[in-house]
């Protein structure tokens, strides 16, 4: 999809962004986020893979697991929410002539490829919460005599969500005072161009849009999803 150079600029860019470096303080959610990028990619390769998916499967039950064992379960529950949504987007933007005019005949043949593209992977899923079992299990039987036992009111729940105002200086440098680290998401202003620039090249490239529409929309999402 990306030249080797695009692809390592990325990389740097999520590994050394301000989202994960500001992780550093908190090391379980440092090390659960360190998998996404190689939760992405095995799914990613399963999903649009004809050949070979008995091996990404793996890969991913093995990813996913110790992702999982990294010790904060709100990422690996994010991390599969991402990758469920990457699979939509992906095959929605894979063959758009394939669909017609007709919305119920568009969502059926739409239903129909994704069942038969990513439903095999769920027992790979399973496969994973297997080989997490030793701690899955103690910490369901803990979790029922914890303060989190009862779940959380809703107001609480959305306490930590990111406010609509706040979320220029969560993209930008903070020259004033520091926000939460978990509303960090600035990337350098070099990263933040080049990332406006490449959606500004979509928009204008027809024959990269089935490729870099699903990233797009994934990024929209994560932002509207933090908005609480």
């Amino acid at each position: 999809w990306l030249t080797p150079r695009a692809s390592t600029l990325a990389a740097l860019l999520f590994a050394l962004g301000g989202h994960m470096t500001a992780k550093v303080e908190q090391v379980n959610q440092l090390q659960a986020l360190a998998w996404l990028p190689w939760l992405l990619l095995v799914a990613n390769q399963f999903v649009i893979s004809n050949r070979s998916r008995h091996r990404f499967g793996l890969a991913f039950s093995i990813i996913f697991a110790l992702q999982f064992l990294a010790g904060h379960t709100q990422t690996t529950f994010i991390s599969l929410i991402g990758i469920v949504l990457w699979s939509i987007l992906t095959i929605a933007s894979e063959r758009p002539a394939t669909y017609s005019r007709k919305f119920l005949r568009n969502l059926r043949v739409f239903g129909l490829s994704f069942l038969g593209r990513f439903a095999p992977l769920i027992p790979y899923l399973c496969l994973a919460l297997m080989l997490t079992g030793a701690q899955l299990l103690p910490t369901i039987e803990l979790s029922q005599h914890s303060l989190r036992s009862g779940g959380l009111p809703f107001q609480e729940a959305v306490s930590f969500s990111l406010h609509p105002l706040l979320l220029g200086r969560a993209l930008l440098p903070g020259f004033s005072r520091t926000l939460f680290t978990e509303f960090i998401g600035y990337v350098g202003l070099s990263g933040l161009l080049l990332t406006l620039t490449g959606l500004a090249v979509l928009v204008t490239n027809d024959s990269g849009r089935p490729r870099f529409i699903p990233a797009a929309l994934l990024a929209c999402i994560g932002i509207f999803l933090a908005l609480g």
